[in-house]
């Protein structure tokens, strides 16, 4: 695997799941698009990046993924 394979896969795990917190907490349908901006995309690898060490340290870690999430909505992100 080469460091971008892992990138990748991060940002998709990533993605996944700040679209189904984002379902969770809101109660709204997500939206039939798949595709995500690449302004949305880079804005959510950087607040992953942001909170990365938080990612390793907790455990159980909803509430980091819960500011993920207030970042993209914030930007006005929503699906």
């Amino acid at each position: 695997m080469t460091a971008n394979d892992g990138h990748t896969s991060i940002a998709s795990a990533a993605a996944a799941a700040a679209v189904a917190a984002a379902a969770a907490v809101s109660g709204t349908p997500l939206s039939n698009s798949t595709h995500w901006s690449n302004e949305e995309t880079k804005l959510l690898i950087k607040t992953w990046g942001e909170y990365r060490d938080s990612f390793a340290e907790i455990k159980r870690n909803l509430s980091v993924w819960n500011k993920v999430l207030d970042r993209l909505l914030n930007a006005g992100f929503f699906r």
